[in-house]
């Protein structure tokens, strides 16, 4: 999970005490969270997600 960013953290460590860590296990942190709390009333309508992949999928696809 390689990325090139030109920025600096900086300020987000002295003014919020950020620290880096593993990509991986945030990911899996994030994901159990979303899979232990779900939307109280979840939307399955997804014809406005759908429009916007098509609006951003190139034509060959």
């Amino acid at each position: 999970m390689l990325q090139h960013i030109a920025a600096s953290a900086r300020k987000a460590r002295a003014e919020l005490r950020w620290t880096t860590s593993d990509p991986f296990e945030s990911l899996r942190t994030t994901v159990r969270w979303h899979l232990e709390h779900p939307p109280a009333n979840p939307d399955a309508d997804f014809a406005a997600d759908d429009r916007a992949l098509e609006a951003r999928l190139p034509e060959s696809v």
